[in-house]
């Protein structure tokens, strides 16, 4: 019963296994979804594709599956032997080998076993392509070995898979051959119709249900990190939606639990919104106020006093030619618009009139160049009014300290 629960947390009710073959020296994939329901099986769907990046068509994002690595990178070799010792039949199937740079699966029964190999570098890069497609692989076996586990509900005494040939006695494979384009078959898999080429990934599939069958590898320590990457991974996405099951159920309690004091908290909300209005003219009052105040103080000149003196020296030195019709000390830049900053035109004073004697016109702006706060004087408009009379615009730009 706990086995059972520990399996339904882990891979819930769908159980999907891979095949990675090779296909005139090409890489191809076959694929098998598996549902559990109640105490029965079902084959929800199978799938071929000719490159890694059509199986995320298949496969959604995030899902995890059981590999079969039977393409050209293993080989493998069914051999007679009495010897017990794994290592040494894998030395004795593959002398040659650096049993350090291959992972290695071995199957024994009686007197005769199977040994499946495959570069480590292989393995690594075709788990890595997986990952980074979004699709995780949670375990690994190599070549034919995990027909073994299935043997038993097979009917008859053989079968074939992609790319062998198996013959059982007793429920126990007792020979392997390994064939190339074998014909595809179909097979009854205790009450499931499964075809000669899915039955690896059918066996991958339901591995979580029926166990692992005894087989021996050196890829224990790689094996045990993938689980627990997947583990990892499944208790984060279960984590998750129980987390949203859990606030969502809150919300709803909530709104159930609530609901009859609807009508008061209407009316505290009116008289919210009154409240809130009230609060945001007092606001609004209180911010015009400040920009007022601002604007106030941005037309005060650093030093009135001696401002006053240059405004006071500029009247008393006009001619009796000469009458002003405008003065404007640090006039604005731009015109004034609401919320924006008011800009002025530091350390400047123009000056607007007429003159009837452009001799003393003359003379006057002389001498106002020759006062010491007198930085620079532009004459921007000089012209004729009517016979006799001449309007002028002045700006006098004073200095800094001034």
């Amino acid at each position: 019963m706990l086995d059972r629960l520990r399996s339904h947390i882990e891979f819930g009710n769908r159980y999907t296994g891979v095949e990675c073959i090779s296909i005139n020296g090409k890489e191809a994939f076959i694929g098998i979804k598996v549902k559990r329901k109640k105490n029965l099986l079902e084959i929800e769907e199978s799938f071929q594709c000719g490159h890694l990046d059509s199986i995320t068509d298949k496969l959604s994002k995030s899902v995890n599956f059981f590999l079969v690595i039977n393409n050209d990178n293993v080989i493998a070799k069914w051999m007679i032997s009495n010897n017990t010792d794994h290592h040494k039949l894998v030395y004795q199937a593959f002398p040659n080998i650096n049993i350090n740079d291959f992972f290695y699966e071995v199957i024994q029964y009686d007197n005769s076993c199977l040994v499946s190999i495959c570069r480590k570098d292989d393995v690594f890069q075709l788990i890595d392509s997986f990952r980074n497609s979004g699709l995780f692989v949670y375990n690994f076996s190599l070549g034919n070995s995990l027909l073994g586990g299935i043997s038993g509900f097979i009917e008859g005494d053989n079968c074939y898979t992609s790319n062998a040939r198996i013959s059982f006695n007793d429920q126990k494979i007792n020979k392997v051959e390994f064939v190339e384009n074998s014909e595809v078959r179909s097979y009854n898999v205790n009450s499931l119709k499964v075809s000669s080429h899915e039955l690896l990934s059918f066996s991958a599939a339901i591995q979580p249900l029926i166990g692992l069958h005894e087989l021996s590898d050196n890829a224990h320590n790689e094996k045990v990190e993938l689980r627990s990457d997947f583990r990892h991974r499944r208790v984060f996405q279960l984590g998750l939606k129980s987390a949203l099951i859990f606030f969502f159920g809150l919300l709803l309690f909530n709104f159930i639990g609530f609901s009859h004091y609807y009508d008061k908290a209407e009316d505290l909300n009116k008289m919210s919104s009154l409240n809130q209005t009230s609060k945001e003219r007092l606001l609004l009052l209180n911010e015009l106020v400040e920009k007022k105040e601002k604007m106030v103080n941005d037309l005060q000149f650093e030093n009135r006093s001696n401002s006053a003196l240059i405004i006071n020296n500029i009247i008393s030195s006009l001619p009796t030619s000469i009458l002003l019709t405008e003065l404007k000390h640090q006039p604005l830049l731009k015109k004034v618009k609401p919320g924006q900053t008011i800009e002025l035109d530091r350390h400047v004073i123009t000056l607007r009139g007429d003159s009837n004697n452009n001799l003393e016109f003359s003379n006057w702006i002389v001498s106002l160049e020759a006062q010491p706060w007198v930085q620079q004087i532009d004459i921007l408009d000089f012209g004729t009014l009517n016979k006799g009379v001449s309007t002028f615009e002045i700006k006098l730009k004073l200095n800094n300290d001034s």
